[in-house]
């Protein structure tokens, strides 16, 4: 597995990732997607998990400008392989490297990825959204 930069030929493959999510599934087309995403893969920080086979199987975001991490998905069948924890890491070794010492991210309450930030070390606090859990941590080890 190669964890990478994404860049904007990505894009396609990363709709594909995000489409093949069982929890908080898209609606938008495809079209509408591109368009909203392609601005987060030139502005904003964004990395892919590529497969052996050059598949992208996960792919995460995060906002230099709130220190949040915006996006984290992997594809259901890629679970259980540590694509999440990496990407997870590389979006916040780039917050770190940007002078952010917390950084930030919501996900819906019950789901799989709220297990999965528990898991591993983050905090919950409430959230003013109903059924959102907002999750903080610090870089600073």
């Amino acid at each position: 597995m190669l964890l990478r930069r994404a860049r904007l030929e990505d894009l396609g493959e990363i709709y594909d990732v995000r489409q093949s999510a069982t929890e908080n599934r898209l609606y938008e087309s495809r079209e509408v997607f591109l368009e909203i995403a392609r601005p987060i893969v030139v502005d904003r920080l964004c990395w892919v998990c590529e497969a052996q086979n050059r598949r992208i199987v996960g792919f995460g975001a995060s906002d230099a400008a709130s220190g949040a991490i915006d996006v984290l998905y992997v594809r259901p069948d890629m679970e259980g392989r540590g694509i999440g924890k990496g990407l997870l890491r590389k979006c916040c070794d780039d917050l770190l490297l940007r002078g952010h010492r917390i950084v930030w991210l919501t996900t819906g309450e019950g789901t799989r990825a709220e297990g999965f930030y528990r898991k591993l070390g983050w905090r919950s606090f409430p959230s003013k959204i109903p059924g959102e859990v907002l999750f903080r941590r610090s870089l600073l080890r």
